[in-house]
């Protein structure tokens, strides 16, 4: 018994060893990165969107009734755009409009255009 467990450690010592060793000839494997699909990295490819130019009439539209300064009905305000930009570096705001089951505003769910909006103004920057 003792010998078949002997020969267990020395036969898994060698596998190890053999896997992990590399040929002195053979290429590193390069690293491959598969882009997420469901992320387009740029929905409105020909514009640039900026707070000023589009989101901040949608915030304030939409948003301000609830998270205005100071905020009436939720934690967070989103009343400049420092705050609107914290609410997407902490990945609540595009994730709470994009929700179908914690729709935002309650009034009822942002319009798809809006959003991807929202999404290009992040693809480009949080240009203000």
């Amino acid at each position: 018994m003792k010998n078949v467990y002997m020969l267990g450690i020395i036969l898994c010592t060698m596998a190890l060893h053999t896997g992990c060793s590399e040929d002195e000839n053979s290429e590193p494997e390069e690293e491959v990165t598969i882009p997420d699909e469901t992320v387009d990295l740029n929905p409105i490819p020909d514009q640039t969107t900026s707070y000023t130019g589009q989101v901040k009439a949608i915030i304030d539209a939409e948003c301000l009734r609830c998270h205005g300064n100071p905020p009436t009905q939720a934690p967070t305000t989103l009343a400049n755009y420092e705050s609107v930009v914290e609410g997407v570096q902490k990945g609540n705001l595009l994730g709470r409009l994009k929700s179908t089951n914690n729709v935002m505003p309650p009034t009822g769910k942002i319009a798809d255009e809006k959003i991807l909006l929202i999404e290009d103004w992040i693809a480009d920057g949080l240009k203000n």
